[in-house]
Order: C-alpha cells, then structure tokens, then sequence
C-alpha cells in the first residue's frame, strides 16, 4: 500500500465550491433539472420552482438581424408596432441573457431623417426604451446599447413613402445578469468530482463566501462576470472580473474579495437578492 511521504508547503486555501469562511450564509438545496452541474459553477432557476440548471450552450448569445420584426414597410403615417406585427423568430417574446438590439434599414429615398423608438422591459423586468437616429435614406445598421429581455414597442414616424423596409434583430452585448440567477453550486466532498446529476439535489450559495476558479486575475472588489458564451477550455458558468468582449454578463449581487495574479482560486462573495 503507497504511503503519502510528502506534504506541499503551501496548499490551496479551498476548492472551487467551498465555503471561504465561518461567515454568515444563505444555502439552498435544488433539484437538478436535465444537464448536471459542476460544483464552483454559477447555475440558473430550472423549469420548474425549486430546480436549479448549469448555463448551456443554448444560452449563448446569436446575433439575429430580424428576431424581433422583418423588414416593416415604413408608412406616411407613424406606426407603432406591437404584437404580432413583431414577427421575428424572438417577436414580442421574453428572452434571456439581455442583449441590445440592432435596426437594419434598406437603401431607399422613402427613409427620411428621424428618430425610431424601442420600448419594451430590462434585465430585471422594468421598462425601459432606447432612440436610435434613422438617417436620410436609411442604408444603415444602427446597433443599441441597452439590454432588454422584451420588445414590445417599436415606434418609426412618418415616412416619405411605403419603399423603407426595417428589420428589428437581436445583438451581441448582454445586459447584467442576476433575475434567473441562483448562486453559486457547493462542493461536496461526498460527490467526488464534484458533480450533481440530473434530478440529485445540489447545495447552492445564494449569499456569503465561496472560493472559485477565477479565469484570470483579480483584485479585491473586483467585480464577478459569468461566462456565458464558451469557446476551447472555457466553461460555461465561470467567473472573472472583466467581460471578455460580450462573452461574459456582469452579476450585480457579487464581487471578488481576494486578490490573486493569474487564474486560479479566488474567493467570490454573493450578496444575496438583488
């Protein structure tokens, strides 16, 4: 039988998943829906109260040109769209992550200089619009920087004609990202790797001290970005302090509360509901 003969100096202070310290903290225990979760990772609400799901391919961000509205006719009288005049594959819709939309608009005398209004609900479900200026003779993507999870309203004023074609899409950029949140999924070291299968229940931090596996560096009150858009090793569901371009959506209720050069373990702090 080998024997452990020698000791590293200085071990980790934890594993991704653990509780930091002997702090206050809100636990809950979920059902795992269909895909199973990894410890140390951020997971999501499931389908059903009290279920809890990891962050899936299907949640990464497709930019989409005509998801919400295809190519609308502009008009000699000002319309506002709603219902089912927003036709896209998204239309009038709920979706998630946030994400800001784009305005394409074809070639044509019949676009006259003007303002078109988005109005529809953010990332916490709130009302919210953006104004996007349409210039003389269209010919133009214009691309928005608010985060909605809905469009209900898009307002275009008069027209010189009915030859203006518009399509309402879906960008890149994502809004914060706490609403469908959970918290962070507990290690156990019971379950060795430290995964949940579908339908096991999984011990979830919503508010107190973790450590994590940060993607790169960070310091002390750093903010916590998740991972939502994955390519090569990344991992859906991680976090790291700044947002890699638009793969990563800012969790509002959490911050970094250690510092460390490099990736590696770093202690997360979740502040519970926002």
């Amino acid at each position: 039988m080998s024997v452990q003969t020698t000791y590293d100096a200085a071990p980790n202070a934890g594993i991704a998943g653990q509780i930091a310290d002997d702090g206050p903290h809100d636990i809950g225990s979920y059902s795992v829906d269909t895909d199973a979760i990894t410890a140390g990772l951020i997971v999501l609400k499931g389908a059903s109260d009290g279920q809890a799901r990891p962050i899936l391919v299907t949640d990464e961000i497709t930019a989409d040109t005509d998801a919400i509205m295809t190519a609308q006719a502009t008009s000699t009288s000002a319309q506002s769209c709603t219902g089912a005049t927003l036709d896209g594959v998204v239309g009038a819709g709920v979706f998630w992550p946030p994400r800001n939309v784009t305005l394409t608009a074809n070639n044509h005398a019949n676009w006259d200089l003007s303002t078109i209004t988005v109005e529809g609900l953010g990332p916490d479900g709130e009302p919210v619009s953006e104004s996007f200026a349409m210039p003389d003779g269209g010919n133009v993507t214009l691309t928005g920087v608010v985060a909605f999870t809905q469009i209900t309203t898009v307002k275009i004023p008069i027209q010189a004609g009915t030859s203006g074609t518009l399509d309402v899409g879906l960008g890149v950029a994502m809004g914060q990202y706490d609403r469908y949140v959970v918290g962070l999924a507990l290690y156990n070291a019971a379950r060795e790797p430290g995964t949940y299968a579908a339908n096991k229940m999984v011990p979830v931090l919503k508010k107190g001290r973790a450590w994590v596996s940060t993607e790169g560096s960070v310091n002390n009150g750093d903010p916590v970005y998740v991972r939502i858009v994955a390519t090569g090793n990344e991992v859906r569901g991680s976090v790291r302090a700044t947002p890699d371009s638009t793969d990563c959506a800012l969790l509002r209720r959490a911050k970094f509360v250690s510092t460390r050069s490099g990736a590696g373990l770093a202690m997360i702090e979740l502040g519970g509901p926002v």
